[in-house]
């Protein structure tokens, strides 16, 4: 009897032991919660306060970027008048130069016949038809083509162009200043550019369209403005052409890719991509491969949008980046991105693993200072828009460097494309698009 009583005492005294332990427990939770508590209602009232920040500060941007986007079209406007005022001020010294001669001796006028003022002489490679007349130096020769592209320098008469010599053989250019497809519509900062054929492609951000003109450079249609299909206005950077005839278009207004018809009719679109700053397009078998500029990375996705893969951080390393430009593939399937501020193309497998480098910082043959979009030939040649050094590098596939082309006749290229024949570039501060004959 008295062993049970005993372990009845033992019992209750590890019972009450437990109770104690129990109400410490619960004392301590409650202390915890109300901690918790206090912190949530102070994290909550913080995250208002940065929200409250956060809204006032995207108005204010929005404010401050309205009033930056009035003045740049102030300036562009202002700038064109000067240029129009320029051009026909210009025009009527060289009509006047070119049909009278001031006598030094006797200080009397007198009229000369057009046919000695230009020479007839015409070179092999410029067809009848464009052909009018050449004025001839000892360095260069220029002629003057009588059309005027169906618009192309409409504000400053005939569009002219230089033959001269390249590091490989001879060349033409032709100038294509803005095309208007409206009257009194001029086209500014032209971007990405490509070869469809005998068409040519054009990206016009700032006025929410690709045109497409034909062999001649006479306008055809255009791609884009998609009024009222988007959130924010249509804003086409470059393009791509998929074998299929589909138009895969790097739209950076809305941060998306667009893929379209021919007919205009867009057929899906690749989207969100809001933490992407997409640049550079390629396509690449059932692939869509995306340069992001400032995420410093080389993204791969389906055609259909689906992400497949990615390379890339900022850095100087061979699978680094800083500032991806461009994308362009060959027909080995080799992808070449342009690492602008690391002034060199990296090479990559189809599975986005490095192969090898293109190019060193510099302005001597086989360097590059600010490299941006890249194009090949049918050949596998690479063709480097040399964005500060003011020409255009070009490699073998095997990477030996072959020639620096164009220079003195770029300034800072920003966009090529190429094709058997034809070169085009693109410049922002000119406003121009610039088509050299092979």
């Amino acid at each position: 009897m008295r062993i049970m009583q005993g372990q009845l005492d033992e019992s209750r005294q590890e019972r009450d032991t437990f109770k104690e332990q129990t109400r410490l427990l619960t004392q301590e939770l409650e202390r915890t919660e109300s901690a918790l508590t206090k912190q949530q209602v102070a994290t909550d009232a913080m995250r208002e306060i940065f929200h409250a920040e956060l809204t006032e500060t995207q108005t204010k941007l929005q404010q401050t970027e309205a009033k930056l986007s009035a003045r740049k079209n102030d300036m562009e406007s202002e700038n064109r008048e000067k240029q129009i005022t320029a051009s026909e001020s210009e025009d009527r010294d060289n009509s006047a130069l070119h049909h009278s001669t001031i006598s030094k001796d006797t200080g009397d006028e007198s009229v000369q016949a057009d046919d000695t003022s230009v020479s007839e002489t015409k070179p092999t490679d410029v067809s009848d038809d464009m052909f009018v007349g050449m004025a001839t130096d000892e360095q260069t020769t220029i002629h003057i083509d009588k059309e005027d592209y169906g618009g192309f320098a409409s504000d400053h008469g005939a569009s002219t162009g230089s033959v001269g010599t390249a590091a490989e053989g001879n060349w033409k250019m032709k100038l294509l200043e803005g095309h208007p497809s409206q009257p009194g519509q001029v086209f500014i900062k032209a971007t990405g550019v490509a070869f469809h054929g005998d068409q040519l492609m054009v990206c016009y951000p700032d006025n929410h369209i690709i045109q497409i003109l034909d062999k001649d450079y006479a306008f055809l249609r255009v791609i884009g403005s998609f009024t009222g299909q988007f959130t924010k206005p249509f804003r086409p950077l470059d393009v791509a052409i998929a074998h299929s005839n589909l138009i895969f278009i790097n739209e950076r207004g809305n941060s998306q890719v667009v893929v379209c018809d021919e007919s205009n009719t867009v057929v899906r679109v690749i989207s969100p991509l809001k933490e992407v700053s997409i640049y550079g397009i390629a396509l690449m078998l059932r692939y869509l491969l995306l340069t992001d500029v400032k995420g410093h990375r080389l993204l791969k996705y389906t055609q259909d949008g689906e992400y497949v893969s990615e390379v890339g951080s900022k850095g100087s390393g061979n699978t680094e980046f800083d500032w991806p430009w461009s994308v362009v593939v060959n027909s080995n399937n080799v992808i070449m991105v342009s690492d602008c501020h690391n002034h060199c193309i990296k090479c990559f497998d189809s599975s986005l693993q490095f192969l090898y480098k293109l190019g060193t910082p510099g302005s001597g043959d086989g360097q590059l200072d600010w490299p941006c979009s890249i194009a090949v030939d049918k050949d596998d040649n690479v063709y480097v828009c040399d964005g500060s050094n003011d020409r255009i590098v070009k490699w073998r596939s095997d990477g030996k460097w072959i020639c620096n082309l164009f220079q003195g006749e770029v300034q800072n290229p920003l966009h090529i494309a190429v094709t058997a024949d034809r070169i085009a570039i693109t410049e922002v501060k000119s406003n121009t698009v610039k088509v050299f004959y092979l």
